[in-house]
């Protein structure tokens, strides 16, 4: 049986992204950055947060800080439903109120590839 797609998202954040970004979505300073209240997963426009989801990210500075791990790409892991669920998770907890994103906005950014960063 296919799990509620927020159930889904809250799993695949325990188990792929808490490591480094924390359960409470604080990260750790100067390695890992927040989730919470970054710029980038409150954002109106979700296609910068897809992009570092599925392609990774290196050298990011968020509000000033610069944290100096290097994000995973997930396009081979996550399916864009489950690229999804994790995304859509990240910007509507902690605080965060973002618009969500749908299996076909992954498709379309994992289609173009990372050819706009």
């Amino acid at each position: 049986k296919a799990k509620p797609i927020d159930a889904l998202g809250a799993e695949l954040y325990r188990t792929s992204c808490a490591s480094c970004h924390r359960a409470n979505g604080q990260g750790v300073p100067h390695i890992f950055p927040p989730l919470a209240g970054d710029p980038v997963v409150i954002a109106q426009d979700p296609t910068d947060h897809i992009r570092i989801v599925l392609f990774g990210a290196k050298g990011s500075t968020i509000n000033d800080v610069t944290y100096s791990a290097q994000m995973p790409a997930w396009a081979d892991q996550f399916s864009d439903e489950e690229a999804a669920a994790v995304i859509n998770h990240e910007r509507t907890i902690w605080g965060n109120n973002a618009p969500q994103v749908s299996a076909a906005d992954i498709a379309k950014i994992r289609a173009l590839g990372n050819r706009l960063r």
